[in-house]
């Protein structure tokens, strides 16, 4: 009989919600971003900084990696998104609601410029094809 120890059954649900979040984020990437980046270690970076802002569901987790893909990898830097993020007196639930309906457009548009994406994403380029002779 094989057994599975809570370790294990810990790190193959991990890699489970991994993949879940990784195919949303190819969905969200235009094709020639799949090709150039290394998705998967993308998708771990943002998962690990969600989880470093206090996130702890799948469906808050999921949400700010989409933001950090779709609006700015650093988008919640902003003052404003930080201060509703940061807000531990409610529920995370209500955080991700309050981050969908306080911050003004004002605020959305800082946080789509608070870092250069082409920067921040350089890393998780994969290698190119070797130079030529």
């Amino acid at each position: 009989m094989l057994r599975i120890s809570r370790r294990q059954w810990g790190d193959m649900a991990r890699m489970d919600f991994l993949d879940r979040v990784e195919a949303l984020v190819r969905v969200n990437l235009p094709e020639p971003a799949r090709r150039a980046f290394d998705v998967r270690r993308m998708t771990e970076h943002c998962v690990v900084t969600a989880e470093g802002e206090g996130l702890i569901t799948e469906r808050a987790i999921a949400a700010f990696v989409l933001h950090m893909i779709r609006i700015n990898p650093e988008f919640y830097l902003q003052p404003t998104l930080d201060a509703i993020l940061g807000d531990t007196s409610v529920d995370e639930s209500a955080r991700m609601e309050r981050l969908l309906t306080d911050p003004s457009e004002a605020d959305w548009k800082e946080a789509a410029v608070i870092c250069d994406p082409a920067d921040y994403w350089e890393p998780f380029l994969l290698p190119g094809p070797a130079p030529g002779p």
